[in-house]
């Protein structure tokens, strides 16, 4: 939610993932490494969809939790298509 003006760009954030180094040894003791995207996406989508919003961080300043009271705005309708696996841009078939 922190930074985030609506629904659309906080799933557009929360599937955009990141890049991960996967390092391992082979069997003949040489070293490969492989740079990938992990992320995530929505396989199926239940009858109804509950979203949960992360209004609250911990601040280390004070030590505390501290809510976030940014103004968050919800669509009438939401297309969860582009969110999922087969609707994302780089969806593998």
């Amino acid at each position: 939610v922190k930074n985030k003006h609506n629904l659309t760009e906080s799933l557009e954030a929360y599937i955009a993932g990141e890049t991960v180094d996967y390092k391992w040894e082979e069997a003949d003791g040489s070293k490969k490494q492989l740079n990938t995207t992990k992320r995530t996406s929505v396989k199926d989508l239940p009858p109804h969809l509950i979203i949960h919003l992360k209004r609250f961080e911990f601040d280390f300043d004070l030590m505390a939790q501290v809510k976030v009271n940014t103004a968050f705005a919800f669509p009438l309708e939401l297309d969860m298509y582009p969110f999922s696996d087969r609707g994302r841009p780089d969806a593998v078939a």
